[in-house]
């Protein structure tokens, strides 16, 4: 019973971790395309 509840929460954190990575890995991808355009734009 505890192993198996161990195994689940380790499952559920890695997942939420990886989820948390994306995320921030997405806003720098935003960042970049912002900093992109804006560049774009002034020239």
């Amino acid at each position: 019973m505890d192993r198996a509840f161990s195994q689940i929460f380790e499952m559920d954190a890695s997942v939420s971790i990886r989820r948390l990575f994306d995320m921030r890995e997405w806003q720098q991808i935003q960042m970049r395309q912002d900093q992109a355009a804006a560049r774009i734009h002034l020239e």
